[in-house]
């Protein structure tokens, strides 16, 4: 496995929203919660164990540990989530999230990516920043586009189409964020923003099961899941592997 961390991912995409009214977080049943991220790791296809997740008395993710010293700590307050990464080499970072009226987030210590939403709360529009060597060299914006509850399609300010997804009929059952098209469309892909999405602090998610994310050039993503007697997904498409707290 990669030494992943904090680092790069976390530094580009720390994003916002802004709404007005403050809204009840959609956190997971006890026995819904992910305690432990695994990865298959090839060419052996051995389960390797990446990321240790808990949760405070609110069912809110609270801490999760991974590779060498990689650790992140999530404190959250009535106006902003404070998170604190270490690196895999130790390294320690703190990062803020600044919360709107709703409780959703809209902006960061690191970028203001002005992500807006319509009146359901789902986002509509955002901007993402364009980096060389870490450096922001200008912002590019993002329109969203849906159907049926679902983001159909993400689209650049020339119109260009960056993504396109298609659904399950199932209803989305989220792992982690690591099945949203925001995650899956590159919005945002580091992990632990990810979590954040699972816990409605991005808005409200697609409707329906991830199926299929196109970047919008030959490369189509498809996902696929396992799961269990009790209808919880295990696995996601051979990649990733998914404890729950009950088991």
């Amino acid at each position: 496995m990669p030494k992943s961390a904090a680092g790069y991912w976390l530094t580009v995409l720390l994003f916002c929203s802004s709404c007005v009214k403050k809204i009840d977080q959609p956190f997971s049943p006890p026995c819904n919660r992910i305690v432990q991220i695994s990865a298959f790791q090839y060419p052996d296809n051995i389960v390797y164990p990446f990321m240790a997740v808990f949760y405070d008395n609110k069912g809110r993710v609270s801490s999760a540990r991974g590779e060498g010293k990689i650790n992140y700590e999530f404190t959250y307050f009535d106006d902003h989530i404070e998170l604190k990464a270490t690196s895999f080499e130790g390294e320690l970072k703190v990062y803020y999230y600044y919360l709107n009226a709703e409780g959703r987030i809209k902006g960061s210590s690191v970028f203001d990516n002005g992500i807006k939403y319509n009146k359901e709360g789902f986002i509509t529009t955002m901007k993402r920043p364009d980096l060389k060597k870490d450096l922001v060299t200008g912002y590019k914006q993002l329109f969203f586009s849906y159907q049926n509850g679902n983001l159909t399609e993400i689209h650049d300010e020339t119109g260009e189409k960056t993504y396109s997804f298609e659904y399950y009929e199932q209803i989305q059952q989220s792992v982690a964020g690591y099945n949203s098209p925001l995650f899956a469309g590159n919005v945002i892909s580091d992990r632990p923003t990810s979590f954040l999405i699972e816990m409605g602090f991005f808005g409200r998610q697609s409707h329906n099961l991830l199926k299929k994310a196109n970047d919008g050039s030959l490369s189509v993503h498809n996902i696929d899941y396992q799961f269990d007697h009790k209808g919880r997904i295990t696995t996601q498409s051979g990649t990733y592997k998914f404890v729950y707290q009950c088991d």
